[in-house]
């Protein structure tokens, strides 16, 4: 299902209705208003020309990314985040590193998050992971790599986010 159904699931469907039939996690990134367009900073050197792209290009856009593991991607514990088309979630930003980050399933139905080493730093809480670090994760906490801040939600708080927006 496309990011953008599960906006307008939550806003169509109660409260007990979403949770039951959408039951799950994902990760949320809410709209940053009022941020202008970024900027694209290029240098160039010997025969060679770079371009740094460090900024949400989605920046006006909710989008939410169910945390599911695709059937076709190897070790069911773990659910790769990252640009490459074989993560289990695909995001498709440039700044984004081919796998950021995994996602650790526990056998109780605990998630943590590892750092894949990826060139982007990424923060928890804005509390910074060292390269391989674990940190258990849990409804409404912030992930931030590059220029992505992401909530990992629940079905309940996505439902009661996106409602609270709309009023």
């Amino acid at each position: 299902m496309a990011e953008s159904n599960y906006i307008e699931l939550v806003r169509s469907l109660p409260r007990c209705a979403f949770i039951s039939q959408y039951g799950g996690h994902f990760l949320l990134k809410r709209p940053k208003l009022g941020v202008a367009a970024g900027q694209l900073s290029t240098g160039i050197g010997f025969a060679t020309a770079t371009i740094e792209i460090d900024f949400d290009p989605y920046a006006a856009l909710w989008q939410v990314f169910p945390v599911v593991k695709r059937p076709d991607t190897p070790f069911p514990e773990q659910i790769s985040v990252g640009r490459a088309n074989n993560c289990d979630v695909v995001l498709r930003v440039p700044s984004v590193s081919k796998v950021q980050m995994h996602i650790l399933c526990g056998v109780d139905g605990s998630f943590s998050l590892r750092d894949s080493r990826a060139s982007a730093p990424i923060s928890v809480n804005r509390l910074r992971l060292s390269s391989g670090e674990i940190r258990v994760l849990k409804s409404g906490d912030l992930i931030q790599f590059g220029a992505f801040e992401l909530e990992f939600v629940d079905a309940p708080r996505l439902h009661d986010v996106i409602i609270a927006a709309a009023r």
